[in-house]
């Protein structure tokens, strides 16, 4: 039996409480673990993982940093890491952490997608779509690879490659609500309504609650001079699209 103040008792019982919720008890007792282990990784990601579930990102994000420090070979703690710098608007430090990966990992998926996010939130949409590329290359059975670069085209105002691309990760699941959603987003901007509302339609077949798919549909009707468009921007605003009561004010009299 282990005893009390062995660093793997608390870390087992900190991973029973945030089973169970309890997730100020399991950073407590993870914060034992680590007085015990300093070097317990796992120890530090686990916390990372509770703090992260209390909203604490920067607490997290400092957790991560060591855990990746103490064992360089487990990538997670780098990529997370990565991803919650991105969730804080630091896409150049989240940069920094997936080029770290992929100096040990050049093919890592997570490492290259991620990468493409953060550089498209730097506004270097040329980098990122070369990132994008090279991950298809890799795994081209990956939806979030084309939903995501087909986002970068969008914002570069290339609608025919994002609609090639929307279009790519719907073959691979016929249930992607986020990529009809987007599809139909690309057709209202080559001006394909009638074919745009189809795909709208399946996106809220799919999420009957995506606010902004009915938004997109009251719009397309708004155009089409369709007298239901109110009532797609009424459940756009009860789905939290606050936009749709301006609109229902100038067309819905």
């Amino acid at each position: 039996m282990l005893k009390p103040t062995a660093s793997k008792y608390y870390f087992n019982k900190a991973n029973i409480e945030i089973k169970l919720n309890q997730l100020s008890f399991a950073i407590a007792d993870l914060t034992k673990t680590i007085e015990l282990d300093p070097n317990y990784a796992k120890a530090y990601a686990l916390r990372a993982n509770a703090k992260m579930a209390l909203n604490d990102k920067v607490g997290a994000i400092k957790d991560l940093d060591i855990a990746a420090n103490n064992n360089p070979a487990d990538l997670s703690f780098r990529i997370n890491k990565g991803k919650l710098q991105l969730d804080l608007g630091n896409a150049k430090k989240a940069i920094e952490d997936f080029d770290a990966v992929l100096q040990i990992d050049p093919n890592n998926i997570d490492a290259l997608v991620y990468k493409a996010v953060a550089f498209s939130k730097i506004g270097e949409s040329d980098n990122a779509i070369a990132q994008f590329s090279k991950a298809e290359k890799i795994q081209k059975s990956n939806t979030l690879i084309y939903l995501n670069r087909g986002n970068v085209y969008m914002e570069m105002g290339k609608y025919g490659k994002a609609k090639d691309d929307y279009l790519s990760a719907i073959q691979l699941d016929k249930n992607f609500t986020e990529a009809y959603y987007n599809l139909a987003r690309a057709k209202i901007k080559m001006d394909d309504f009638s074919s745009a509302i189809k795909d709208v339609d399946k996106a809220i077949a799919l999420d009957p609650k995506m606010g902004s798919a009915y938004l997109v549909r009251g719009f397309i009707k708004i155009k089409q001079k369709d007298a239901s468009a109110c009532s797609d921007l009424s459940k756009a605003g009860e789905f939290g699209e606050s936009t749709a009561y301006d609109l229902i004010k100038e067309y819905c009299k």
